[in-house]
């Protein structure tokens, strides 16, 4: 195929600017408060990883773990942050895990304003992804600005967890899919397609399942056309995505004798998805209206709220994230 002529990026450099802009508003009103749960653990694996390059979930290091823990990239990024940020590396040890200090939240900006980079960088993907396929610059300009003004998602910005640097990986992962299908084939191209794949596992774990069905639609369509471009776009990308996560693998069983990604999660999606069996017919299709999403611009989750006005309540209790025999706390 022939080559693209490279086109102007400027369109994907506004976008990614409104997003921003949008986000860091957004933060401006919502990130009061110090990060619990999943952010601790985060902030403690970064925080260990910054002060002493090991990645660990205590200063202790590996060998005090009980397991290999958390997938390491939102960590590293994490320490990143630290390395550049003085405010938040001299005050790590006193806030991480302290929700008492009201000094403690804005320790934190520069971690929640690298959240907002992400999600501005998954609006621009999405307009270059779209272009990248074929789509007119009116098509192109929308779907780049959906993901832009997405205020819901923006909402979620102030947590300091993975998923803004999973998105980024899974927005530019469909965008070096389309580089390599639309453009001159290359087994480099796939490459890039295997090395974001194993990124995007090592920062969520579940993604490994996605990346088994990508290869095995390329063994597909290998067994289907019977051509050598097709052969080297599925060995170049298995390769790549096997090396990437093989390598965090590989030192999971050195330090533990568990060659695994990660652990505990799995553990954790099958107990839910466990909790979840046992709904009754009432509350299955309670759960088509629960998860229901509101207008783009809008932060209402529309289903939650016709649920609670409509059904009654035995059906919806158990949806309500924090309660104590909830799907999720049970979970």
């Amino acid at each position: 195929m022939i080559e693209k002529r490279s086109q102007p990026v400027w369109p994907a450099l506004a976008i990614v600017a409104i997003a921003f802009i949008v986000c860091i508003i957004k933060l401006q009103v919502l990130a009061t408060w110090n990060p619990v749960y999943d952010e601790t653990q985060y902030l403690s694996y970064g925080r260990t990883l910054a002060e002493t390059g090991q990645f660990a979930a205590t200063l202790a290091g590996p060998k005090a773990d009980s397991g290999p823990g958390r997938e390491p990239l939102y960590p590293a990024l994490i320490a990143a942050v630290m390395r550049i940020d003085p405010v938040l590396a001299d005050n790590a040890a006193r806030c991480i895990g302290n929700n008492d200090d009201p000094t403690c939240p804005p320790i934190y900006r520069s971690l929640r304003w690298v959240n907002a980079l992400l999600a501005a960088l998954v609006a621009g993907l999405t307009y270059l992804t779209a272009r990248e396929l074929g789509f007119g610059a009116i098509a192109c300009w929308a779907a780049g600005l959906y993901a832009a003004l997405n205020i819901e998602v923006m909402e979620f910005a102030r947590y300091i967890i993975s998923d803004f640097l999973s998105m980024a990986f899974a927005a530019a992962l469909p965008l070096a899919v389309a580089a390599a299908i639309v453009r001159r084939h290359s087994a480099w191209r796939w490459i890039v397609v295997g090395v974001l794949a194993g990124l995007l596992i090592l920062t969520k774990g579940i993604y490994e399942l996605y990346a088994a069905l990508g290869i095995a639609a390329l063994a597909i369509a290998v067994i289907i056309r019977r051509d050598r471009q097709t052969l080297a776009a599925l060995v170049a990308a298995t390769l790549a995505v096997g090396i990437v996560i093989g390598s965090w693998v590989l030192r999971n069983d050195l330090v533990f004798g568990q060659p695994v990604l990660t652990d505990a999660r799995g553990a954790i999606a099958l107990s839910t998805r466990e909790e979840l069996d046992h709904m009754n017919p009432r509350q299955y299709l309670t759960a088509f209206v629960w998860w229901i999403r509101g207008p783009l611009w809008s932060e209402r989750h529309l289903g939650a709220d016709i649920g609670r006005t409509l059904l009654p309540e035995s059906d919806w209790h158990r949806f309500d994230t924090y309660v104590p025999d909830g799907y999720y706390i049970m979970g």
